[in-house]
């Protein structure tokens, strides 16, 4: 028999997954950033989502259609966390994920 798994280890665990995402994209927002001659944040943040329009559009399309409907389950927690890891790991050049 599988042991069950807590609501609050699943709670947890796509916490841990949120902070590592967010850590994630302040190291490519930065790395980016530092490429060109601002070291203003608001200019770094605008460069990097200027270089990542169509990631950034996908996560905000996914999270205003979590907002619509309300469903801010774990499902639905885990379907934005994966697009946030896409979008941090993005790669403009091409367009896609690695």
């Amino acid at each position: 028999m599988r042991p069950t798994i807590h609501p609050r280890q699943i709670r947890q665990g796509l916490r841990d997954d949120l902070y590592s995402a967010l850590a994630d994209l302040t190291q490519a927002v930065l790395v980016e950033g530092s490429e060109g001659t601002s070291r203003d944040p608001a200019s770094l943040i605008d460069a990097w989502a200027n270089d990542n329009v169509e990631a950034v559009a996908r996560l905000e399309a996914t999270l205003a259609d979590l907002a619509e409907t309300s469903a801010w389950d774990i499902a639905a927690l885990s379907v934005a966390l994966r697009v946030l890891h896409t979008l941090v790991h993005h790669r403009p050049e091409t367009g896609v994920a690695p």
